[in-house]
C-alpha cells in the first residue's frame, strides 16, 4: 500500500484543539537528561528546582515532533528515477497544490546527505519537492486545515520562506554540514566556501550560492549557538506558519492569534522542562534568540525573490508554477 495515501493527520489519535496549552499529560523522554543538582543558587530554593524538573512536555510540543517525523517519511510507492512531475506539474497553483500535493511532484524518500555539488535540476526538484513535504505538514495541523481555503493559501505562500528553509536549516545544523553546504534533500547540496562555489555555474553561485551563506551565516550558526532542541525547531517552525504579516478573514485571524499564544506557551514550557536550572532570565532570553530567527527568515526570502530574477528564462521556466507564485508574493510584503 501506499504510504502517500494516509494523510498525517490520520495516523494521531488525539486533537491538537482539545488540548489546553495550559495543562499537559504526556510525559517525553528527551536524549540529554539535566544533570544532577549540584548547585541551586541561581534558580531559587531546591523545592522549586526539583519541582521544575516534574514539568512535562506540552502535548501540543509532543504532537508537532511527531507530525514533523512522519510527514519526513511520507513517500510514494510508484516513484521511478525520471517519472516524478507531471507534464501538468509547473501548471498547478498554489491553491490547488495544497489541497493535492501529490500533483506538484511524486514524495521522493527525503535524503538531506551532502553527497555531490548541485546542478540545475537538483535545484528545480527540491523546490518541488520542498513544496509537497510542507504542503503535507501543513494540511497535517488540525488549527491550519480548518482555516478558510483562501486564509490558507495566504499564510502558507507568505510564510513559506521561513517554514520552508528552516527545515533545510535545521539538517544542515543536526547533520553538521554548516562547513559543507546547505543539502538540498536529494543527495545534493548549494556549497558554502569560496573553492566550492567555483564549481557552481555562475548563476547559482550569485543566486543560491549567496541564499545559503545567508541561511548558515544567519540561522544556521545561530542554531550552533544555541544548541536548539529538535522541540524547539519543530515550535518556531510552527510559530513561522501561523505569523500574521498578511490579511486573513476574521475568523482566521482569530485561529491564527489563539494558535501562536499555545505555540509560545509550549515553547515556554519546553525550555524550562529542558533547562530547569536556568534563571528565568536566560529561560526569557532563549526563547527571545529561538524567536529573533524569523525575521532572518523574511529578509532571505526576500533576498531569494529578488536574486531569483537573474536567472536565465529557461531555468524560471523549469521553476514556473508553485515556485514562482511564492517568490513573487515575497516581493511584495
Amino acid at each position: 500500500s501506499s504510504a502517500a495515501s494516509a494523510s498525517p493527520e490520520h495516523k494521531f489519535s488525539f486533537s491538537l484543539s482539545t488540548i489546553a496549552p495550559s495543562t499537559s499529560t504526556g510525559s517525553f523522554s528527551s536524549g540529554s537528561q539535566p544533570a544532577p543538582i549540584e548547585s541551586t543558587n541561581s534558580s531559587g530554593s531546591e523545592a522549586e528546582v526539583l519541582d521544575r524538573k516534574l514539568i512535562q512536555e506540552n502535548q501540543l510540543t509532543l504532537f508537532m515532533v511527531a507530525l514533523e517525523k512522519q510527514t519526513e517519511q511520507l513517500t510514494d510507492d510508484d516513484v521511478k528515477d525520471n517519472d516524478v512531475m507531471g507534464a501538468w506539474s509547473r501548471d498547478i497553483t498554489l491553491t490547488f497544490g495544497l489541497q493535492h500535493p501529490q500533483m506538484v511532484i511524486k514524495r521522493l524518500p527525503l535524503k538531506y546527505s551532502c553527497d555531490r555539488i548541485m546542478e540545475a535540476a537538483d535545484l528545480y526538484l527540491s523546490w518541488y519537492r520542498s513544496f509537497v513535504f510542507a504542503a503535507d505538514w501543513a494540511m497535517g495541523i488540525p488549527e491550519f486545515r480548518v482555516l478558510p481555503l483562501a486564509d490558507q493559501t495566504t499564510l502558507f505562500k507568505q510564510n513559506f520562506m521561513a517554514f520552508g528553509w528552516i527545515t533545510f536549516a535545521y539538517k544542515c545544523f543536526e547533520l553538521k554540514q554548516h562547513l559543507t553546504g546547505m543539502p538540498l534533500g536529494n543527495g545534493a547540496y548549494i556549497p558554502y566556501n569560496d573553492e566550492d562555489q567555483k564549481k557552481l555555474p555562475e548563476r547559482w553561485a550569485q543566486t543560491y550560492g549567496v541564499v545559503c551563506r545567508k541561511l548558515i551565516d544567519l540561522i544556521v550558526k545561530a542554531m550552533i549557538e544555541l544548541q536548539i532542541t529538535e522541540e524547539e525547531y519543530c515550535l518556531i517552525k510552527t510559530i513561522s506558519l501561523f505569523q500574521q504579516d498578511c490579511i486573513l478573514s476574521e475568523a482566521g485571524q482569530g485561529i491564527c492569534s489563539r494558535m501562536r499564544d499555545r505555540l509560545l506557551d509550549a515553547l515556554s514550557a519546553h525550555i524550562e522542562k529542558r533547562y530547569p536550572y536556568h534563571t528565568t532570565s536566560q529561560r526569557m532570553t532563549r526563547a527571545l534568540k529561538i524567536s529573533l530567527m524569523l525575521p532572518s527568515f523574511s529578509h532571505i526570502g526576500q533576498v531569494e525573490s529578488t536574486l531569483i530574477t537573474q536567472l536565465t528564462a529557461a531555468d524560471l521556466h523549469q521553476l514556473s508554477g508553485v515556485p514562482m507564485e511564492i517568490c513573487t508574493a515575497q516581493t511584495t510584503l
